[in-house]
């Protein structure tokens, strides 16, 4: 494909495929290049959206847009940045990775107790805390 160019606000992002067929986006301020990131490449898409906002050029929206995140994700990964570093930005907790599994007996006492907890009665728990 041929290279392509857009403008955001007063920014140009030219767009082309280099000699191995990866998607780069380049960000040009006053024809000065800000940043280059693979489009394809979430952690680099993350890096540079952080590094298009603390340029401060850029609010959020603009940086999210360049990079093709949310302005809300933009601002959560600069506060991630900011409390954890740049590492903590890289690291894609999206929630278990395995179903939780309950064994009958604590199933059973999870649902006596939501019928205890609506009549207002109180069972002790049959679950004893492991010896050590």
């Amino acid at each position: 494909m041929s290279p392509t160019c857009r403008k955001i606000e007063n920014f140009l992002v030219g767009s082309e495929y280099d000699h191995k067929g990866r998607h780069i986006v380049t960000v040009f301020l006053n024809a000065m290049p800000v940043t280059r990131f693979d489009a394809d490449e979430n952690a680099e898409r993350r890096q540079a959206a952080i590094q298009l906002v603390e340029l401060g050029f850029y609010t959020k929206t603009i940086a999210g847009e360049i990079c093709g995140f949310h302005r809300n994700t933009v601002a959560d990964l600069v506060k991630t940045k900011e409390i954890l570093g740049l590492e903590a930005v890289f690291l894609e907790n999206r929630g278990r990775k395995e179903p939780v599994k309950y064994i009958n007996e604590i199933q059973g006492y999870i649902r006596n107790s939501r019928k205890n907890i609506r009549t207002g009665r109180i069972r002790k728990s049959p679950i004893r805390p492991l010896k050590t």
